[in-house]
């Protein structure tokens, strides 16, 4: 867990989890961890112990294997590479569990490897948010990516407290995984554990513990690696204020039999769904099972848009809608459902086998209200019945293994180019292309309000933009309108403020930083240095600022002197102004010896 300033959203604690358990009464976990891990950082990486700077992943790994009670398990994520290493392992599959949704809080964060962007020192959230804010499908899918949903780079952390709901099936338990001492769930714990406990069971179909539940404290794990990572706010994916980028975490791991959640061979067939009480500090990254344990009924959702030209207000968006029986066991009664689309023709389908794939179609025509936001953003949903007549889920996504709602652009917004920020001697600007073909009516918007420039041809560079954060939209010349782009922030020029002791920046400052004194200068140990700047401020009424003889304070614009004859050009030092700035205010002493 994270030390968290208001934090819920995972204490950063990362990726994590793998599981699967039961319960009627609860109970504390104390059972072997996992003793050594193995991923594909960097094609092949193990560790089982807090390791150094340069033996620590940055990017999204796959977990390949960990030890376990004295043996080596697979997860199938890649066992070709653990057989070149010559490690014998034993040979079984494990899949992260599929969840719909995750809530967050004010203090939950997304977690994502720190070299995922391309930089250590940049923090670029990837994939983007879909809109200024997140979605729980989105929280949600950073516990599912990877090679079977087991990516130890990307996670969340303070999710918000809440019972979230895996389906396992009735009846899908294999008796013969009880107690086989072969582990059945595995737990990951990747940031900064607390001692706040999380509740992990098994329900059957009226939501009663089945068994025991299971309560995890990962404050006593022993730390099997540390990694590497960036943290964005969930609400808006935007990077951390309280976090640095390229932070490092611990990660632990826990494997559990079924057993130790109470499961036996008599109760085994009750089990419907696996539930996790997260308890508002938990940090997770991905939650996963045995599927040698279970029978697994699974269905995917996967929505696409098209649509001729350029959407106005009447313009009709086609639907596709491919449903695929991911699961081990044949499904009946697909439904698919839409809260745009009335009619969904192909539905509903009365059986599908396992791996089989059927197609639905619907249409949608846009409303004024959609013209609004530029695009359209909705969410399909599909329900059928395993054999045991329990109902399967999913929301629809753009890949199987994801529940990202589908948008379709009405026109395709500028994409946002090289940024010039705002220097001594001009603002700033902002390139923009893809725009569209023939005129076009460009809207700027920030902070200042909306300014709208009309014009021609698929390039334009924004200029004298004043510092403050922009986003722009197209409408073209026969009245289609793109969605906002992201916002882009231009900055002002860097001030360097002499306290009377030091720089703010810790160096002297450049001609393309803005000079503040606050306090005397020089010091008493005199750096004997010239000062270049872009403007130059003496504040306050105490601060004196005495230019040295031989020195020379050069400023390209304006100079301000709060309190008049607080700056003090000695005999022989110069004040250089490079343009002609009729701006000045306050006076200063200029002090000249002559014969």
């Amino acid at each position: 867990m994270i030390k968290k300033p208001l934090l819920i959203r995972h204490v950063i604690s990362f990726k994590a989890v793998v599981l699967f358990f039961l319960l009627v009464h609860s109970r504390t976990f104390s059972q072997t961890s996992v003793t050594r891990i193995y991923t594909d950082w960097n094609g092949y990486w193990t560790s089982n112990s807090a390791t150094g700077t340069n033996n620590q992943p940055n990017t999204e790994n796959n977990l390949l294997a960990f030890d376990w009670g004295g043996k080596t398990y697979a997860t199938g994520v890649n066992n070709a590479t653990l057989t070149s290493r010559s490690i014998a392992f034993e040979n079984s599959l494990f899949r992260a569990l599929k969840i719909q949704s995750l809530e967050y809080t004010s203090s939950t964060y997304f977690l994502q490897g720190s070299m995922i962007d391309g930089s250590l020192t940049n923090r670029v959230l990837t994939p983007p948010l879909l809109g200024t804010t997140s979605v729980p499908a989105e929280l949600a899918y950073r516990l599912t990516d990877g090679i079977n949903g087991l990516a130890l780079g990307t996670g969340i952390a303070n999710i918000k407290p809440a019972s979230a709901s895996f389906k396992v099936g009735t009846n899908n338990v294999l008796v013969g995984a009880i107690g086989d001492n072969i582990p059945d769930i595995v737990v990951t714990q990747v940031a900064s554990p607390n001692s706040t406990v999380d509740k992990f069971r098994f329900v059957d179909s009226n939501n009663v513990t089945v068994g025991v539940s299971v309560n995890v404290n990962f404050t006593s794990m022993a730390v099997m690696g540390t990694y590497r990572l960036d943290l964005f706010n969930a609400n808006n994916g935007a990077p951390s204020s309280t976090y640095a980028a390229n932070e490092t975490r611990d990660i632990r791991i826990l494997a559990i039999d079924l057993s130790s959640f109470g499961i036996t061979s008599a109760n085994a067939g009750q089990i419907d769904s696996f539930v996790v009480d997260f308890s508002g500090d938990s940090d997770c990254a991905f939650i996963a099972f045995n599927k040698n344990s279970l029978k697994t009924a699974e269905v995917a959702l996967v929505k696409k848009a098209s649509m001729t030209g350029c959407g106005k207000e009447g313009s009709v968006i086609n639907y596709t809608f491919e449903v695929t029986n991911t699961g081990q066991v044949p499904l009946t009664d697909i439904q698919v459902t839409d809260p745009k689309i009335s009619t969904i023709s192909g539905a509903p389908v009365a059986s599908l086998a396992v791996g089989a794939t059927a197609v639905f179609t619907g249409n949608y025509t846009v409303t004024a209200a959609d013209v609004a936001l530029g695009r359209v953003i909705n969410t399909a949903k599909i329900t059928a019945l395993d054999p045991s007549l329990n109902i399967v889920e999913d929301i629809s996504g753009n890949t199987n293994n994801d529940d990202i709602p589908t948008s379709i652009n009405l026109l395709d917004p500028p994409v946002l180019g090289s940024v010039k920020n705002i220097t001594c001697n001009s603002l700033g600007t902002i390139a923009l292309s893809n725009l569209p073909s023939g005129s076009w009516t460009l809207e700027r918007n920030s902070a200042s309000g909306t300014v709208n420039t009309t014009g021609s041809g698929t390039t334009f560079t924004v200029t004298g933009l004043a510092a403050g954060t922009y986003s722009f939209r197209v409408t073209n010349s026969t009245g289609c309108k793109s969605p906002s782009t992201a916002g882009t922030t231009i900055s002002s020029q860097t001030t360097n403020t002499w306290n009377g002791t030091s720089w703010s920046t810790g160096s002297v400052p450049t001609l393309d930083q803005n000079i503040v004194f606050t306090g005397n200068y020089p010091p008493a140990a005199d750096p004997n240095v010239d000062l270049y700047g872009c403007t130059c401020l003496v504040s306050g009424s105490t601060a004196k600022v005495t230019i040295k003889t031989g020195r020379t304070l050069t400023i390209t614009n304006w100079v301000n002197v709060a309190t008049d004859q607080n700056l003090i050009i000695e005999n022989n030092a110069s004040l250089v102004q490079i343009n002609n700035a009729s701006v000045n205010s306050g006076s200063i002493i200029y002090k000249r010896s002559s014969q």
